[in-house]
């Protein structure tokens, strides 16, 4: 699910990958969307997170509905499932 969720958002052009790392795309990644984080996994192994802030998250969800793509918990929901 991640996979397919960085692919979309790499379809419109809101991040792209950089090794083993999506990175947001200019001119997002001033716009406090994101933060990162870095683990620290054992001595010498460090991994750098980036993360969704609030702010984020919201316009993130407002830029993808622009593209038709509702969250699974506002679609609407045929009544002949319910039954």
């Amino acid at each position: 699910a991640a996979e397919t969720f960085n692919m979309i958002l790499s379809k419109y052009k809101i991040q792209h990958r950089v090794g083993n790392a999506w990175v947001i795309n200019e001119p997002y990644s001033k716009m406090g969307y994101t933060k990162s984080e870095t683990l620290i996994i054992k001595e010498g192994l460090v991994k750098t997170l980036t993360r969704w802030t609030q702010k984020g998250r919201m316009w993130l969800y407002n830029e993808l509905k622009k593209h038709g793509i509702i969250p699974v918990c506002e679609r609407e929901i045929p009544m002949a499932t319910l039954i």
